[in-house]
């Protein structure tokens, strides 16, 4: 038996949901902060960033153990004790506080740009949990994994990593600010999502004889799918 499409996708869908509304809590912030003067609200947006990826850090990876729990089912595996991975550590989330205000101290500020690293970097807090909880259990189970993409708006490069299938074992996901994407168990050769079949093929045919595949691939990735250069 092989891991229904639709729980994937339900577990993208969560994904995504999960980082619009970190997106959503964050903007809300910042609207009433003062900005011009962070020295003052310092303290709030710290407070408050690691309220808003500790509550949906949970949430992720509750919704992670449920996904791994079904998937384990319909592949006709054994049920197991899914430990939750824990949710980003305070300094952790500072750190990416620091990293996102930067543009604040440039000579000519830019609160716009702050506020989208910042809701980039929340985002990833926010479902660093639910992905570590899947990587731990394959790990711990000793099983593949693929990285599945959201949609069309996807990336050169996660499209790239999506497009080896069930090739990873231990290895550490590599996700961006923004990224949605996804790391699926694959229990058998079946278990591989038709999108990630797909996008194999795509790869072969595009990048076949090119000195350069990755550069091939990505211009091919940003005309096909509208994506900016």
């Amino acid at each position: 038996m092989s891991i229904p499409w639709e729980m994937i996708a339900e577990q993208l869908r969560v994904t995504s949901q999960i980082k619009t509304l970190t997106a959503r809590d964050l903007i809300k912030l910042w609207d009433v902060l003062d900005i011009e003067d962070m020295t003052r609200s310092w303290a709030v947006l710290e407070e408050a960033l690691r309220d808003i990826t500790a509550t949906y850090g949970d949430i992720s990876a509750a919704s992670a153990i449920d996904f791994l729990e079904s998937a384990a089912e319909a592949a006709g595996r054994p049920s197991a004790v899914i430990p939750m991975a824990a949710v980003a550590p305070d300094e952790q989330v500072g750190s990416m506080m620091r990293w996102g205000l930067g543009p604040l101290w440039e000579e000519t500020p830019r609160p716009s740009m702050a506020l989208k690293r910042l809701a980039g970097g929340a985002g990833r807090l926010s479902l660093q949990p639910g992905r570590n909880t899947v990587l731990d259990y394959v790990r711990r189970e000793r099983i593949r994994w693929a990285f599945v993409p959201q949609g069309t708006a996807t990336c050169p490069f996660c499209l790239m990593l999506a497009s080896r299938g069930a090739v990873y074992h231990t290895e550490q996901p590599r996700y961006h600010e923004f990224c949605d994407c996804s790391i699926t168990p694959i229990h058998e050769d079946q278990d591989v999502p038709q999108v990630n079949q797909d996008l194999e093929d795509e790869w072969r045919a595009v990048t076949a004889g090119a000195r350069d595949q990755r550069a091939v691939w990505g211009k091919h990735i940003r005309e096909t799918r509208g994506l900016e250069s």
